[in-house]
Parts: C-alpha cells; structure tokens; sequence
C-alpha cells in the first residue's frame, strides 16, 4: 500500500487508470501492446509518479519498457487533457517485479522447511 495522504493516491490511481487507458487504446507504438499499469505512487509534492509496469508476455517487457519511455511526451499531453491537477509528474517507467520477489520469497521457506525436516 502507498504511503501518504488522501489526495496522493487519488492522484496516483486516477494516473493509473488513465495510462493504462492510453496504453491499450492510444499509444500507436507496437512495442506498447501487451502494457499492464500494476500500480503508480506519487511523491508528495506530486512532482514525480513511479509507474510499475508488467507485461502479458514476459518476454518482451524491456520492449514495453521502452515503448512507454518513449511515449511519455504524448502520454503527458493525454494527460493533461483528460486529469484536471495544476502539474502533471514526470513520469518514471518501471518494471513491477513483485510475482518474482514472492517466488524468491516462497523457494526460501520451502528451503528453511525441508532443511527443518531433515534435521529432526
């Protein structure tokens, strides 16, 4: 869960729910397709968002990556036109890689149990 205020993650979800529109709808750019927006959190100051990406096929997550850095201008742009705050955040494009950290998360306590089995 975002830390912060009420109005950071109004903002943070509302940015979300507009990129991931773009994403699938507006971005023209091939390397785009396939884009899923998990979460944005916003500084205080609301000067910067970090949005976390996934992709449906793992394999080209870099690519969408890029796709996306490269689309900020027109993603910006959209933005402004659609969200009504004083100053849209710069925008900071990463890859989400929360499912492998709980993978890793999970092989270790399987690790610490059967090691706890072999040792009684």
């Amino acid at each position: 869960m975002q830390k912060g205020g009420y109005r950071d993650r109004r903002v943070a979800e509302l940015l979300r729910q507009e990129i991931s529109k773009l994403a699938e709808f507006s971005i023209k750019d091939p390397r785009v397709s396939g884009a899923v927006i998990v979460k944005v959190n916003v500084t205080k100051d609301l000067s910067l968002a970090r949005v976390y990406v996934r992709s449906m096929f793992e394999d080209n997550l870099d690519e969408v990556l890029e796709g996306l850095k490269s689309s900020t201008g027109f993603i910006i742009s959209q933005l402004n036109k659609k969200i009504r705050i004083r100053k849209i955040p710069d925008l900071e494009f990463i890859k989400d890689d929360t499912i492998e950290v709980a993978s890793r998360i999970e092989e270790l306590i399987e690790e610490i149990h059967k090691s706890d089995e072999r040792n009684n």
